[in-house]
């Protein structure tokens, strides 16, 4: 690809049948470079053949033109920025799509045009003022943790026989409507917040397809862990402290791993109330009260016997909890064994047991502070890990 960290001011076409990658390098910084391909009036990056089902890898580009991206074949594409877009950021023919961590803004008129047979799986994307409709979706769209907000139509508008399949979304302030689905198309919402679009929150969609979500008009609030009250955003249309939708959606007991994370990259499920279970937030923004106690860190072996960690700044007792590593799971985080330790207050734990031939234990150790607030588990790969029976 021409260049490291800069521009090419003409369109690309990939169409002989072969699968390229289209990655912005590492600059003389260290930093990522940023690679801008500028179409002009015509489509900046056009993709229309590749070899047999190969997808195209798009990742820290910018795309400007009358068109960002025009496919007809898969891609997977992360990083992505639109800008400067007076018809359609990603107007995708055919093929299959994953896209994370895209971004367009008020200098972009649409953001996807999704044809029949084609699908997008789209995570921790933001698509921000646009001109125009945020999702024109005649294909089967998958929507993680993204936003869509202030756009000057619809957020998200099906066509006859597209599908929605939206969790942990936000969609609020939009000129037209949330979700408009007049055409008949498939929806399914869940964690999600749809608030503030001035053409109805969702048009033609039946509250029981909503799940554990924040909708004003209509009010869905009847059934399914579903709530109507004013969400409280702040600038960006995070939450703000007091908002009903925080601690409002999934649970702990039944999280899967997915969503991985919020729209801003961070740990999905976090304690934000400090109850030591960590449940999800309505919408695309997960927030963190920045609890103390603090996690405690530095786990390690000083011998086959004595367990040792680093002092927590406001500690006055510690807790120990173990398990069987084949039960460790979102679900379980082992059980309390603080008797098996005569001083609570010091940072070691002496075991002189064993687990049975074949299997393995794992340790978490938590702080208590002097007013007897027990800080969190840790953290895993997408959340805070709950603690389900606290030692006494």
């Amino acid at each position: 690809f021409p260049g490291t960290s800069g521009e090419y001011l003409e369109q690309v076409v990939a169409d002989r049948n072969v699968a390229l990658a289209f990655l912005a390098a590492g600059s003389s910084s260290g930093l990522p470079g940023e690679v801008r391909i500028d179409g002009g009036s015509g489509i900046a990056l056009d993709l229309v053949s590749t070899a047999g089902s190969t997808e195209f890898q798009l990742r820290g580009l910018t795309l400007e033109g009358a068109t960002g991206l025009r496919a007809a074949v898969s891609t997977e594409i992360e990083k992505l920025h639109l800008r400067n877009i007076t018809s359609v950021g990603f107007d995708l023919d055919g093929g299959s799509h994953r896209a994370r961590g895209v971004t367009a803004d008020a200098s972009v008129a649409q953001g996807v045009d999704l044809a029949t047979g084609a699908s997008l799986e789209m995570d921790r994307s933001k698509l921000e003022n646009l001109s125009s409709h945020g999702l024109l979706v005649a294909g089967e769209l998958t929507l993680r943790s993204s936003l869509v907000s202030g756009t000057g139509g619809h957020g998200v508008l099906l066509q006859a026989g597209g599908s929605l399949d939206a969790d942990s979304c936000t969609l609020a302030d939009n000129a037209g409507a949330g979700i408009e689905n007049s055409a008949g198309g498939s929806v399914n919402l869940t964690d999600s917040i749809a608030w503030g679009n001035t053409g109805g929150d969702l048009v033609a969609v039946d509250c029981l397809v909503v799940s554990r979500s924040n909708t004003g008009s209509p009010d869905c609030s009847a059934g399914s862990g579903n709530i109507s009250a004013d969400p409280l955003f702040d600038a960006v249309h995070g939450l703000q402290s007091g908002s009903p939708s925080i601690d409002a959606a999934r649970a702990p007991t039944v999280y899967t791993g997915t969503p991985a994370k919020d729209v801003e990259g961070r740990l999905r499920l976090r304690d934000y109330d400090g109850d030591l279970l960590c449940q999800q937030d309505m919408g695309a923004y997960e927030m963190n009260a920045g609890r103390t106690p603090g996690k405690v860190h530095g786990l390690r072996w000083l011998d086959a016997d004595t367990l040792e960690w680093d002092p927590e700044p406001s500690a006055a007792l510690y807790h120990h909890y173990r398990g069987d590593i084949a039960a460790l799971g979102y679900t379980n985080y082992g059980d309390c064994i603080d008797s098996l330790d005569a001083d609570l207050t010091d940072t070691q734990l002496v075991i002189t047991d064993r687990p049975t031939a074949g299997a393995g234990w794992f340790f978490i150790i938590t702080a208590e502070d002097g007013g007897g607030s027990e800080g969190s588990l840790g953290q895993g790969t997408s959340a805070e890990r709950s603690n389900y029976a606290p030692c006494p």
